[in-house]
């Protein structure tokens, strides 16, 4: 994209009574205001011509540029004579833009003419050149030409040319305001070589009143960091004639961003290392990027690339992220940052700058382990002081030379315990088992070690072995047995163990053999039974207890054994009913349980089945139901238990 500045002209009417047509240049198209005025308009307008003014900055007029002048005019035949021929190099055919001198503007102050007001009056055609003077063709719409009009072919050569880089690939270049009335704009020629060219057309300005353009880089146009380039520039008129080109004026384009400034490192941090920057203010920078090697003397290798001008620190993990970091352990690396702009032009790397990673955690102290214990070996140690550990790792042997096995990984830097009882492991926040399967035997020697780690998994040497005895377990109690057979619960009876120091019997509950076996209840040392209520009806269970003693110590389970609950009466069979005795009357098989109490007999509603008597034998006579209308009935046996079974089949009664 191509940007233009524009400065309006001044322009100076004075008023004309005099009428006249719209004119026009042959081959030439001119801008509506200016070549398609009507005469109405040109009648309002003293006499239809622009007017601009020459700025001048020595008080003297300058930019008031002339060829030649009107010496001859012949307006009813449409011709004259300019005063300059062969020897200004004129040829037939060539076209001359006629302006008068309208007015000064002076400085008050001074006296001096800072300003020649110049009016563009209308165009006229070399037809006969002489060696010093052509005659001329009037344009059309020219008949306010006077003898002593200034003629010229070509426009000034611009002046006052400046240039400067606007931003990265953008180089402005500007010049005076152009005060001759029929200049219609400008030519941008630029060189990559040298001052001497060669020049190529890089851009055509097609205002007149412009003072700038922008030169951005494009494909066909291309402006790189840091090179010279070379700028002309000449204006055009409503001829399409060109001024001299100005004088030369170069520069050098703006180069790729400098690297950030103060850039330090600080490291001791778990496997990464932070990085700082002052930003850099150039709003052309995009980004930066990030480059590593091992220690001092590797070659840098680019790690990063960070969006954003105003971004000024970088946490280097190494690849990984802020919770996985995965640069190496207390090992030094050294760091380089540069910036790009916003096409990715990459500037020159900073110098260098170091940082440490931080080293595992040091060894837990303080470590013990408590025996004697049923099954489990209670393990402490100091809670460690470094804020970075996360936990510990609890490893365990059967030989104090190993080999060890993780055992538990416990979150948490302030808890400084756990309680070894193999799988599952002791309950607690954050604690883990990694060794799944076994469980600490009976009066049995174990070997422990404990190890720190922190949040990226680091971890210090092992502590020395310390050694534990676990204590012995009691036997299970003997002649467990499980009652079936009974209404919704299990009677569970066992013979004591022969052991002063039970404190009480743990009862277990499956519903397989081999399914999990899920603590139900408790009874103390001085019990030998349980009730298992509120159970299903016909549901199998399988059962195990247990002893524990008063230190805890958790005895070995019983066998498994089952029991089922009482099963609901059958379903009532054979359900129908008979006039008997003029009455209708139900009638139904009898149960094959011995304990039926009674059968429940129901009719159906508007709202469903409701009772509507009971029967102990095994019909009913229905009362009440009118001759012709019909009702259905179902019935249901209910044993000693009051447990009652399921409805029989239906039947509709039709008296």
């Amino acid at each position: 994209m191509r940007r233009i500045s524009f400065i309006a002209l001044a322009f100076v009417s004075t008023l004309s009574a005099a009428p006249c047509t719209s004119f026009a240049i042959p081959g030439v198209e001119h801008p509506a205001t200016e070549s398609r005025m009507d005469d109405e308009r040109m009648a309002q307008t003293n006499s239809g011509k622009q007017v601009s003014q020459t700025s001048v900055s020595t008080g003297k007029p300058q930019g008031f540029h002339q060829e030649g002048a009107i010496i001859g005019l012949d307006k009813q035949n449409g011709v004259g004579i300019i005063n300059i021929g062969q020897d200004k190099n004129v040829i037939q055919g060539d076209m001359f833009a006629v302006v008068r001198v309208k007015d000064k503007i002076v400085d008050p102050a001074t006296g001096e003419v800072i300003r020649v007001i110049q009016e563009f009056i209308g165009t006229v055609e070399a037809v006969s050149v002489r060696k010093s003077n052509t005659d001329v063709k009037l344009d059309k719409g020219a008949k306010y030409i006077e003898e002593g009009d200034s003629v010229r072919r070509k426009p000034s050569t611009p002046s006052g040319i400046s240039i400067k880089n606007i931003s990265t690939r953008r180089i402005e270049i500007s010049w005076n305001l152009s005060y001759e009335p029929e200049v219609r704009g400008y030519k941008i020629y630029r060189s990559s070589e040298s001052n001497t060219g060669p020049f190529e057309l890089v851009e055509m300005v097609t205002k007149g009143d412009a003072t700038s353009f922008e030169d951005r880089s494009s494909s066909k146009f291309p402006i790189v960091e840091g090179k010279v380039y070379h700028y002309r520039v000449s204006s055009y008129n409503l001829l399409n004639n060109d001024s001299d080109q100005s004088n030369v004026v170069t520069i050098s384009a703006k180069d790729a961003p400098a690297p950030p400034a103060n850039l330090k490192a600080e490291g001791d941090k778990i496997r990464s290392n932070y990085l700082e920057w002052i930003p850099i203010e150039d709003p052309d920078v995009s980004g930066y990027k990030i480059f590593r090697t091992l220690g001092k003397r590797g070659e840098f290798v680019e790690v990063d690339n960070l969006k954003g001008r105003e971004t000024r620190n970088y946490t280097d993990y190494g690849g990984g992220k802020p919770l996985s970091p995965k640069l190496e352990d207390s090992t030094e690396y050294s760091y380089k940052v540069s910036a790009y702009n916003i096409f990715g032009t990459e500037g020159p790397k900073s110098s260098s700058v170091s940082a440490t990673t931080a080293s595992p955690p040091t060894v837990p102290t303080g470590f013990s382990a408590k025996g004697m214990q049923p099954r489990m070996v209670p393990l402490t140690w100091d809670v460690h002081p470094d804020p970075n550990v996360k936990g510990y790792i609890i490893s365990r042997s059967d030989s104090p030379d190993g080999p060890f096995e993780e055992v538990a990984k416990i979150e948490g830097r302030n808890i400084n315990n756990y309680v070894d009882k193999g799988a599952p492991p002791s309950s607690g926040w954050g604690v883990s088992s990694t060794k799944k399967g076994t469980e600490l035997e009976d009066a049995h020697l174990y070997f422990y070690k404990v190890q720190a780690y922190n949040w990226v998994d680091s971890r210090s040497d092992y502590t020395s072995a310390v050694s534990v005895l676990t204590k012995p377990v009691s036997f299970p109690p003997e002649k467990f047995t499980a009652t079936s057979n009974r209404p919704r619960q299990v009677p569970l009876e066992w013979r004591p163990v022969p052991d002063i120091t039970i404190a009480w019997y743990e009862v277990f509950r499956s519903d397989t053999v081999d399914g999990e076996f899920k603590k139900i209840g408790a009874v103390k040392s001085d019990s030998s039974h349980y009730l298992d209520e509120k159970l299903p009806d016909g549901k199998n269970y399988f059962y195990k207890i247990r002893a524990v003693d008063k230190f805890g110590l958790i005895g070995e389970f019983t066998d498994p054994i089952s029991a089922t609950t009482k099963l609901l009466p059958a379903k009532v069979a054979g359900l129908r009913w008979e006039i008997i005795s003029g009455e209708p009357t139900l009638l139904w098989n009898a149960n094959p349980e011995v304990d039926i109490k009674e059968y429940i007999i129901y009719e159906k509603g508007f709202f469903g089945w409701s009772k509507v008597g009971t029967s102990k034998t095994a019909q009913f006579i229905i009362r009440g139901l009118a001759s012709g209308s019909t009702s259905s009935f179902a019935v249901s046996a209910v044993d000693g238990d009051d447990l009652e079974g399921e409805k029989s089949e239906s039947t509709t009664v039709r008296p």
